[in-house]
């Protein structure tokens, strides 16, 4: 079966160790494109943050 974001997400949080087991089956390249969205998110923070002054 194959979890969204969303469900992916919470079930790290809720259950940990049933949603590790769930995924274990996925690919690099998903765990890439995840990574990928997580930099552009640091990116666009940072920039906001630099922006700021804080």
């Amino acid at each position: 079966m194959t979890l969204s974001l969303a469900e992916k997400i919470t079930g790290f949080i809720m259950r940990p160790a049933e949603t590790f087991r769930e995924v274990r089956g996925e690919s690099f390249g998903d765990a890439a494109s995840y990574f990928a969205v997580l930099l552009l998110i640091n990116a666009v923070l940072s920039g906001v943050v630099a922006l700021i002054g804080l």
